[in-house]
């Protein structure tokens, strides 16, 4: 169970007064309230994680077996969710929403606004313990973030089960199909308690916040009640050869689904952050609205790697054993399917201040055309909704690179010192493997542009000596 310092730390129950500071507006409450512990929830001491595996052997030879296992794993949550916990009366931030028309004076922006200065009477440290009658007035008057943990806050768990068939051909062949699953459980996701709701008016920027009379902006609240769904099968082929040869080649069918693919946090969300163009509000998500592919789903990835140990030449002469001897070669193939994105509305449409809103699809059009992202294909999302497009439902170009590597071990002064050699190619073909293209709808110059790729051809000679 965690434990804030000093109970620094707040819950939100909707319409509940606080008793341990009677100015508190309503709904946020704090250790020693009812229903909130200095932890933000209760602890939970019953988590049981068994695990149970069988090997079944098909024939009296052992060439065919069936292995099947299960087991559920805890999840160790993220501290760094933690980092918003910085609001009234223990840190004074705030959230200004609307600033009013006419605000010119940046060197006195409390007074233009026609509020008092809030961090007039100085700061305190981490240590500060506010009295129960500590004054919320200038936070409730300009409005202020907070954060909080979900009463029924849960620690998250993952039940993983899988099924394989193994098959040796002969001594050097041999072969693997398996099947694994792995569901997430009460995963941790931070979503703001007090959304802005459509208000009918499609020209304002930001829709009403329920509690927003309390004098409450944004309430990051974490909660677990999202989930992750995996399904893969795997298919491995081993190959030993005569000479020092080995080949494997791996191939996996899959599908990943979750509610959001970054880790939760409490801190302000001024914005849209996150990778290629994937925008995710700082962890913050929408509760059951972007349910879809995971932002890491490959649903075809392809590794084929092969090893030679070339003969050490141990009847050869000094020379032609340091020279030609002993050398291992090695070769990496990788085909992956490409990473999947959204087509999103950056215009605000739904009126929830997170930059979250997708773009709706437009039935009958193909959403590529002659190989490019179709901007016809997708429209603006209706005010107050947030788009039906649907979250990553597309899905960039494959990649594609060849990594061969050739190393040797010298020996030197009679065998007291080694020195490795490595010569190393990444994507030696040069493959152009290329980002996510832009797909902002409210970025029209820009849509379908792919304006990055992955690394291009890279050398590496590297050597280390050991001793």
């Amino acid at each position: 169970m965690m434990q804030a310092k000093n109970n620094q730390v707040s819950c939100f129950n909707p319409g509940e007064q606080s008793q341990v500071f009677a100015n508190a507006p309503k709904g946020l409450i704090y250790p020693g309230d009812p229903g909130c512990s200095s932890g933000g929830t209760s602890a939970k001491y019953g988590l049981v994680q068994p695990r149970v595996g069988l090997a079944y052997q098909l024939d009296r030879s052992g060439s065919s077996a069936i292995r099947a296992g299960w087991g559920l794993y805890s999840t160790q949550f993220q501290l760094e969710s933690l980092n918003g916990f910085s609001a009234p009366p223990f840190v004074r931030s705030f959230l200004i929403e609307n600033i009013p028309f006419g605000f010119q004076n940046i060197d006195a922006p409390w007074t233009s606004m026609g509020q008092s200065d809030p961090f007039a009477g100085g700061f305190t440290n981490a240590s500060y313990r506010p009295p129960s009658n500590v004054s919320f007035a200038n936070a409730e008057r300009i409005g202020f973030a907070d954060s909080a943990i979900d009463k029924g806050f849960r620690p998250a768990y993952v039940e993983q089960w899988s099924l394989s068939l193994q098959h040796a051909f002969t001594h050097s062949d041999s072969m693997e199909l398996a099947y694994v699953g792995t569901q997430g459980i009460h995963i941790a996701q931070s979503y703001d308690a007090n959304l802005p709701v459509y208000n009918g008016n499609a020209s304002n920027p930001s829709g009403t916040r329920p509690y927003g009379s309390e004098g409450l902006t944004q309430i990051l609240t974490l909660v677990s009640n999202s989930t992750s769904h995996y399904h893969g099968l795997n298919a491995t082929y081993r190959h030993r050869v005569g000479g020092g040869l080995d080949f494997m080649s791996a191939f996996n069918w899959s599908k990943c689904l979750d509610d959001g693919s970054q880790p939760p946090t409490t801190s302000g969300i001024f914005g849209a952050t996150g990778e290629s163009n994937n925008l995710v509000a700082n962890g913050a998500y929408l509760p059951h609205a972007r349910y879809g592919r995971c932002d890491f789903d490959q649903n075809l990835t392809s590794r084929s790697t092969a090893v030679w140990s070339l003969p050490a030449l141990k009847g050869a002469n000094t020379l032609t054993r340091t020279l030609a001897g002993a050398w291992v070669v090695t070769g990496l193939v990788v085909a992956d399917a490409g990473q999947p994105f959204s087509v999103t509305d950056g215009a605000g449409r739904s009126q929830t201040s997170l930059n979250l809103d997708l773009a709706d699809r437009v039935s009958g059009v193909p959403a590529y055309l002659n190989g490019k992202l179709n901007i016809a294909a997708f429209t603006a999302n209706a005010p107050g909704t947030y788009g039906n497009s649907g979250r990553n439902s597309l899905r960039s170009a494959p990649w594609i690179h060849v990594d061969p590597a050739v190393m040797k071990t010298f020996s030197l002064f009679r065998e007291k010192l080694h020195l490795m050699f490595r010569a190393e190619a990444f994507n030696v073909l040069n493959h152009p493997n290329k980002l996510l293209p832009s797909a902002d709808l409210n970025a029209p110059s820009t849509f379908g542009q792919i304006s990055g790729a992955r690394d291009p051809r890279i050398l590496q000679l590297s050597s280390k000596f050991q001793f």
